[in-house]
């Protein structure tokens, strides 16, 4: 059976205003119910056409709905709750992918460690490591100055946006910026 998650009671209690019951007065084993629709839908780490199974690549025709996880729709709204948790989860990601490129990087300021998982983020780290490789020696160097002006003439200056480019390099030169 499968573990529930972490903060979630096992049983789901009575249907009020957004839970779910499946009676007026049986609370729903949630712990069951999740493995019944693990079981059921089956678990997907990629797209999928939900009609056909196939996973859905550029170019695709789809016939049902695109879907993920287990058989989550995403070609509805995500809520606020889950873009949050969608985004944690990217952000620990890049932190684990810096960690594994660039293990000198937690040593840097804060706001200098800021500036380099939103890069991770925005060209994910093998983007980050080959396009900006003076930057990073200038970075791991203490070469604040230098490592932001490097960024500053780089050609993501222009692609991500002046506000956005200069907010990163004040933080990687040691301003603070809000």
């Amino acid at each position: 059976m499968a573990e529930p998650s972490p903060g979630l009671s096992p049983l789901l209690p009575r249907c009020r205003v957004r839970d779910l019951s499946l009676g007026a007065d049986a609370p729903v084993n949630r712990e069951q119910l999740i493995a019944d629709l693990r079981q059921a839908e089956g678990v997907r780490s990629t797209v999928y056409d939900d009609a056909t199974g196939q996973p859905i690549r550029p170019g695709s025709t789809v016939h049902g709905h695109p879907s993920v996880g287990v058989g989550h729709r995403i070609d509805l709204p995500l809520s606020d709750a889950l873009i949050d948790a969608l985004l944690e989860a990217d952000i620990t990601d890049a932190c684990q992918a810096l960690d594994m490129a660039l293990p000198w990087w937690t040593g840097c300021t804060e706001p200098q460690q800021r500036a380099l998982v939103e890069l991770a983020f925005n060209l994910g780290v093998d983007g980050l490591v080959s396009k900006f490789p003076r930057f990073l020696l200038h970075l791991k160097g203490g070469q604040a100055h230098a490592a932001g002006c490097d960024l500053d003439a780089a050609l993501w200056a222009q692609q991500v946006g002046r506000t956005r480019a200069q907010r990163i390099v004040q933080q990687v030169q040691g301003g603070e910026v809000a």
